[in-house]
């Protein structure tokens, strides 16, 4: 959210910070604390509240935090939390947040699709010669077609 100011268009404002609801499966009970969730969502970027349902303990399965990031960087995949001399790596679950490009770092596309992870006309080119025609139908034996009559025989 932003003041509002005379002007405004909403076409050429760009927005870097925006609120994230991040859900933490499998996260031990004894992290269920506030004060350790506002530390996990500082690690994350910068924490801003918990759910209503999280604070109650209404869902057993996860926890869901809110936190202020921005948008631009790259996301987190995860943690790193220690308790007890105990180590692990906690996922990290993105709501209603598009695909984030690892190659370009732009959201809504994955890596696959990325213009720039496409292979260049030449080396599409070098590929398919490599390909012959017998290499194709190597281990494979044509079957020919039988027509069925129509009484099902």
């Amino acid at each position: 959210m932003r003041y509002w100011k005379e002007c405004y268009n909403s076409y050429k404002e760009q927005f870097l910070v925006a609120p994230v609801w991040v859900r933490l499966f499998a996260l031990p009970i004894n992290f269920w604390d506030l004060e350790i969730l506002e530390g996990i969502g500082n690690s994350i970027r910068r924490f801003v509240k918990i759910t209503n349902f999280t604070q109650r303990g209404r869902y057993a399965s996860y926890v869901c935090i809110c936190v202020y990031m921005n948008i631009l960087k790259p996301l987190l995949e995860s943690v790193k939390l220690e308790y007890q001399e105990e180590v692990w790596q906690q996922p990290l679950d993105y709501e209603h947040i598009l695909f984030c490009c690892c190659c370009c770092h732009e959201y809504g596309h994955p890596y696959k699709a990325c213009s720039l992870n496409q292979p260049s006309m030449e080396e599409l080119k070098l590929s398919q010669e490599q390909i012959t025609p017998q290499d194709k139908n190597e281990g494979f034996k044509e079957v020919p077609y039988k027509k069925k009559n129509a009484k099902g025989q």
